[in-house]
């Protein structure tokens, strides 16, 4: 061979070596990444066992390093003073929790909040000084993005040391795959021929994430893993991995986490806290545009409004056409009542009307939902023993109560002797004064009772058949 040919042949060796050894450092670079987020982290996520009172009445012992859990799932510290966040989906009134830290101490639940609606829970323990887990930007997630996930698998770290795995965002603003499980009876308008409202039945959607929220990546979730945390490569929580979400037919569950985005970690604060979450409300029926949807035409039409509601007082009517709230284009019902439903009671939003050839803005403040699902949190004092909320929380199945609710607040609770109970007030009611001031929202209402001294007066609007007037209640 020519000298000028073992030349070309050994520079090529030569650069082949080289790349070879470039493009093991980069793997060696990016396994040193993964290692240390995962060292970094793992001691922020906790194994949690889930046993029925009736076996731990048994004789159970759920601190037993040989007891092997039936039920299981997976926790992310987020407070150092024993605070534990996970699905609420795993919670059950009839079960006792237990979390085992990765220093192998087990810790027993001694009491817990959530929401099912965000499928958010936040278990408190007798822990102390744990790890808690920092959050990251969720608001900015790519499809093709790293992420790793820490989790419990089929109980596998019942010992407290959690197991890893790595992968990549696949899809964001998902949809789970199961359906939901509620029917609920809606007015509708009359059909054609028809001389009143029709009644119609539709799925419920009770959690937020039935219209799409989820991050979609190809992280292996098996059963346990609910509750795990799915990291960036910073180490920080962007989602909370959840298994609940399998495929309708299949054995395996899909790689579902909730992104954890600004406004799902100020719910996570109020949970810290055993607060209630009041998620918003605006009060319409609507019906999707499938002929425009399909030609990428944004909008959804309004097929009613809730009668006392912030739409209907805002002058929301049907046949209207809401095409962008806040300036974001909806091209579904699933879009619309997503931009809402994650908000908070009292919440403006602005809606981008049409109507009759025209655009028109119009702000809009949220009321509060009604109840949906299940909740749990710490209920706010009674005065009097009487609590209020609301007035929205008195609107079932799509129902408004009357013209009294938009002016007032909502008696929804009454404890038995009470002063207010004695005075013959009772859930349902409506308090449209104070006093002779007026209230329409509860936070003004309790701070004009606690203000008041001596006898109250407070002006009631009772349910149809009941006396409406003047109700006195004594110290």
């Amino acid at each position: 061979m020519p000298a000028a040919a073992w030349l070309v042949l050994a520079g090529l060796l030569t650069s082949t070596v080289h790349a070879q050894v470039d493009e093991l450092q980069v793997l060696q670079s990016f396994e040193q990444v993964l290692v240390g987020v995962i060292g970094k982290c793992e001691d922020s996520v906790v194994a949690i066992a889930r046993v029925r009172k009736d076996d731990v009445d048994a004789g159970v012992d759920p601190t037993s390093h040989d007891f092997v859990p039936n039920e299981y799932a997976t926790g992310v510290v987020v407070d150092s003073a024993g605070l534990v966040l996970t699905n609420f989906h795993l919670m059950r009134e009839d079960s006792d929790y237990w979390v085992t830290t990765s220093q192998r101490r087990i810790y027993k639940v001694t009491d817990w909040w959530g929401d099912e609606r965000l499928d958010l829970a936040v278990l408190k323990t007798e822990a102390t000084n744990l790890s808690p887990m920092k959050f990251g930007d969720a608001e900015n997630l790519r499809k093709g993005k790293i992420v790793i996930a820490l989790g419990n698998p089929y109980a596998i770290a019942r010992d407290g040391q959690v197991c890893a795995s790595w992968g990549i965002i696949s899809n964001l603003k998902r949809k789970p795959a199961t359906e939901a499980r509620i029917k609920r009876e809606l007015l509708a308008p009359p059909a054609q021929g028809q001389s009143g409202p029709r009644r119609i039945s539709r799925p419920e959607k009770i959690s937020v994430h039935q219209y799409g929220t989820l991050i979609y990546s190809d992280v292996r979730l098996e059963r346990g893993t609910s509750g795990g945390a799915l990291l960036d490569l910073k180490g920080r929580l962007i989602g909370l991995t959840t298994s609940l979400a399998g495929h309708v037919g299949y054995e395996k569950s899909a790689g579902y986490a909730i992104a954890m985005d600004g406004q799902m970690q100020e719910h996570v604060e109020s949970l810290k806290k055993g607060q209630e979450i009041e998620l918003g409300f605006l009060g319409i029926h609507v019906e999707d545009r499938p002929e425009l949807m399909r030609q990428g035409v944004p909008g959804v039409r309004i097929t009613g409004t809730v009668f006392g509601t912030s739409a209907d007082q805002a002058g929301l009517q049907s046949g209207d056409v809401i095409s962008a709230i806040d300036g974001l284009n909806v091209y579904n019902s699933d879009e619309l009542f997503l931009q809402f439903r994650k908000r908070l009671v009292d919440d403006r939003l602005r809606l981008l009307i049409e109507r009759d050839g025209g655009r028109q803005d119009v702000v809009v403040k949220l009321d509060k939902a009604p109840p949906a699902g299940r909740q749990k949190f710490i209920p706010s004092p009674t005065w009097r023993g009487l609590r209020v909320d609301h007035s929205s929380v008195l609107i079932q199945s799509g129902f408004g109560r009357g013209p009294e609710s938009s002016r007032g607040v909502a008696i929804i609770f009454v404890e038995r002797e009470s002063s207010a109970w004695q005075a013959g007030l009772r859930a349902g009611m409506i308090i449209t004064a104070v006093d002779g001031e007026p209230v329409s929202h509860p936070r003004i209402c309790r701070r004009q009772c606690e203000r008041a001294s001596g006898e109250v007066a407070l002006t009631v609007d009772a349910p149809a058949g009941d006396e409406d007037g003047l109700v006195v209640i004594m110290p």
